[in-house]
């Protein structure tokens, strides 16, 4: 059975143990800031080559007349917000890392730590949006224009149309094939005068 005195030691040792685990990890944040503005602007290039490689896609997309998803445009803005926050903090950091300690010419360092710190976490970040930025799919097909979704024959009597049980099959394949988003090309044939061209009108 342990003593009062071994059993105290051993939380006086696990205590120790942390805080020096925890001094070390902040005077790393001093000492390893320009490693860590070094990997921001790594990790930052790697999200703009992702944005890119989503752009272009979008672009692809949208010239074939998809939509695009929405949560693919809402990574876009925050992509873009994102990339434009780091340049900001970049181009402040220049300004920081200049100054002095009071009026001696000693770095200061509690302006290292802050930015070395932040730039580390704005590393985790941009990493969560690039891999967040990996779609699989950017876009999906348009739906139909309402005058496609008619189901029958029947409601296009308004429409000038005249209804006929013999023509009602053939009416259902080729709203069919107008619905079908895969087809790129539908032929419509027959003799002159049954109303080809004003049926495509």
């Amino acid at each position: 059975m342990c003593s009062p005195q071994i059993i105290l030691d051993k939380i006086v040792e696990k205590i120790v143990d942390t805080v020096i685990q925890s001094v070390v990890c902040h005077i790393r944040f001093v000492y390893c800031y320009k490693g860590n503005l070094e990997k921001l602007d790594a990790e930052k290039k790697n999200l703009e080559e992702q944005q890119q490689k989503v752009n272009d896609e979008v672009d692809r997309y949208k010239t074939l007349g998809e939509d695009i998803e929405a949560n693919v445009s809402n990574w876009q803005i925050e992509a873009d917000k994102m990339i434009r926050e780091v340049e900001e903090f970049v181009s402040h950091k220049t300004n920081k890392e200049c100054m002095q300690c009071f009026k001696f010419s000693c770095p200061d360092y509690i302006s290292r730590y802050k930015l070395s710190k932040e730039a580390k976490r704005k590393i985790g970040d941009m990493k969560n949006l690039t891999q967040k930025g990996k779609f699989d799919k950017v876009s999906r097909p348009k739906p139909p224009p309402p005058e496609l979704l008619l189901s029958s024959s029947a409601e296009l009597v308004s429409m000038d149309y005249m209804s006929f049980d013999s023509r009602e099959s053939v009416f259902n394949r080729i709203m069919d094939a107008l619905k079908d988003l895969n087809a790129c090309k539908i032929g419509v044939h027959g003799p002159g005068g049954v109303g080809k061209t004003k049926g495509k009108s």
